[in-house]
């Protein structure tokens, strides 16, 4: 994914958490050089 797509995924899932939820979600972004991986 590129900045633009990370910023997009970023603002539908704050307005969909914040409506949910009621106050805003932390992200955080991991950059690795061999792909995804899920964060233990």
């Amino acid at each position: 994914m590129n900045e633009n797509n990370v910023n997009a995924v970023i603002e539908n899932v704050q307005d969909i958490y914040t409506e949910k939820i009621g106050y805003e979600a932390s992200f955080y972004i991991a950059e690795v050089v061999d792909g995804a991986k899920v964060l233990n």
